[in-house]
């Protein structure tokens, strides 16, 4: 599983309170176009009255938001467990990038890092856990790609956009483990506990706010037993007054599907639910609490972590080579903060 069950490890983000809304989910819009007002964002394509014909990616219903995403920005590969591509398993180079290395080895020794007893067990947890799949860090880094905040070159030479990288190349490996493992961040969590207690009602006015502005969050739903992690580019309405989240599902590339919100029952679905494509799609629903919804920007600037206090050699050593990550203002100015 890309993310895990709620009460264990969650994601989320901050998000712009919203009023109820009627059977036709009118009060919602009507909050989301006043916070887009508000914020200054004016809506890149469609329209937050819902009055628009969603366009043939999106399927049916009238268009709420778009960010201007596409399935031709997706990536051709699918999210996988265990390992399939040369050297995708978890390394110093991501661990040490992300939490810091004065944080994690017990003295700054360059190309190599002896990580502290507390890190070698946050590093070995993470290792097991990775082979559950990699949803997070792919559906992260393909909105960084197609946001142009990550350029495509700069994983793979000569490579011009998402559909065009290869997982067979260790560049873009270690950004999907580096996004992947941000979720693990007490930062990320505690931003994931707020938004998840706040209900669908308000996570669907800000994810439109987001979307109509151009911006990518990504969102977690839960079951009892698993987890996964979207990539939401688009917001339409049915005739009913259900809202549908058009997502990225890094299970199944080269299509956007969907995610139902029903905000007056208080319940969403996603019938194609699934940790990894190595298991059979099932029909998911919850209620508000098990479906979440991370900025981008809450990934940044990670900082301190709570196995750093442990500053004992582990006596296990790691190579480390520097990596690049975008700038936090980078990401918060094109994705959103």
């Amino acid at each position: 599983m890309g993310r895990l069950i709620a009460g264990i490890v969650l994601i989320g983000s901050v998000f712009m309170p919203a009023s109820g809304t009627s059977s036709s989910g009118q009060s919602t819009l009507s909050q989301l176009s006043q916070a887009q007002s508000s914020a200054g964002g004016s809506a890149k394509t469609g329209s937050a009255s819902c009055s628009t014909k969603a366009p043939p990616d999106f399927g049916g219903g009238t268009m709420c938001a778009d960010s201007g995403y596409r399935a031709t920005n997706t990536f051709t590969f699918a999210n996988w467990g265990g390992s399939r591509y040369p050297k995708d398993a978890l390394d110093g180079q991501e661990f040490v990038a992300l939490f810091g290395q004065s944080n994690v080895c017990v003295a700054a020794t360059g190309a190599v890092c002896e990580l502290t007893k507390g890190a070698k067990a946050q590093f070995d947890k993470l290792s097991g856990l990775l082979t559950n799949g990699r949803c997070e860090g792919i559906v992260v880094l393909n909105a960084m790609v197609a946001a142009g905040v990550i350029p495509a070159s700069s994983l793979q030479p000569g490579a011009s956009g998402s559909s065009a990288l290869s997982p067979n190349n260790r560049s873009l490996i270690a950004q999907i483990n580096f996004w992947w493992e941000t979720q693990f961040s007490s930062k990320v969590l505690k931003a994931s506990d707020d938004i998840r207690k706040m209900g669908l009602k308000k996570i669907v006015a800000q994810l439109g706010v987001h979307l109509n502005r151009g911006l990518f969050a990504t969102i977690g739903i839960y079951t009892k037993t698993a987890g996964h992690a979207l990539l939401p580019v688009g917001l339409t309405r049915e005739p009913s007054g259900v809202y549908d989240v058009i997502v990225y599902d890094s299970n199944m590339p080269n299509k956007l599907s969907q995610l139902t919100i029903d905000t007056v029952k208080d319940q969403w679905t996603y019938p194609i639910g699934a940790a990894s494509p190595q298991q059979p799609p099932t029909n998911w629903t919850g209620k508000s609490g098990t479906l979440d919804m991370t900025t981008m920007a809450s990934r940044m600037n990670i900082g301190t972590c709570d196995f750093c206090m442990d500053k004992s050699p582990s006596g296990f050593k790691i190579p480390v080579t520097p990596m690049t990550v975008p700038s936090a203002g980078i990401v918060s100015s094109k994705l959103g903060g």
